[in-house]
């Protein structure tokens, strides 16, 4: 970054902060659910009443703003950050998150700032931006993906069988998770009834309606958006 570069970004940094976390943490978030509302699945919170007045969300978004606090702080001291931003990537693959959620939340994260500088807020302020959370998703996404980057060799997909698996997985997503969850274990249990019993959910009432079973295929969907999106290209456009 150059001294310009972060000059902006600690200025504006300041700006929003003297807002309070209270004030910006709902709006990112409310950005992020606007922007992929599917987003919030993969969180805990996701059944939460009045969400955003909710204890667990602000504890969420604290720690998220917290940490991007922190890495600009260090950013401003020279202090060596890099390991911390690597290890924040390596958490966020085991919560689920893929790499096109780092769009996402760049997305988010500029329209929240425009929102809160207002007149303050430029095209300078926001090129800053866009390249400092380059440059942090890039560390954080680094070789945790690796191994899904190289799936495409391990089964040698051409370039068209790829663009045909793109393709037909945009088309299954768009119906929703519920609705693919439920067919797809619909599936699994009347191709073999037995599997079933290996389920912790197996006795429950109203399976295809129950919290556990939606919470199971959320999680056996997420993993498989998770390869596929891994297959695509890793560069970061949140612009």
């Amino acid at each position: 970054l150059s001294a310009g570069s972060k000059h902006e970004i600690t200025e504006s940094w300041t700006s929003v902060k003297q807002l309070g976390f209270e004030i910006v943490g709902p709006l990112l978030m409310r950005n992020i659910f606007t922007i992929e509302p599917e987003a919030l699945q993969i969180y805990s919170f996701r059944n939460e009443k009045d969400l955003f007045e909710s204890d667990v969300l602000r504890k969420h978004y604290t720690k998220l703003l917290g940490s991007l606090d922190k890495i600009i702080l260090a950013f401003e001291s020279g202090d060596k950050i890099e390991p911390y931003i690597k290890a924040l990537g390596q958490r966020h693959v085991k919560y689920g998150v893929i790499k096109s959620h780092y769009n996402v939340v760049g997305k988010a994260l500029l329209t929240a700032f425009e929102i809160c500088l207002n007149d303050a807020y430029s095209d300078t302020i926001r090129n800053a931006w866009i390249n400092l959370y380059g440059q942090i998703t890039r560390v954080m996404i680094g070789d945790h993906y690796e191994g899904f980057m190289n799936i495409e060799k391990q089964i040698q997909l051409t370039d068209e069988k790829k663009f045909y698996v793109f393709v037909s997985w945009e088309r299954v997503k768009a119906l929703g998770v519920d609705a693919v969850g439920k067919i797809l274990m619909r599936n699994i249990f009347t191709i073999s009834p037995k599997a079933l019993q290996l389920y912790s959910f197996r006795d429950i009432e109203d399976l295809y309606e129950s919290r556990e079973l939606k919470q199971h295929y959320t999680k056996l969907i997420k993993a498989l958006d998770q390869v596929i999106e891994g297959m695509k290209d890793p560069s970061i456009n949140v612009s």
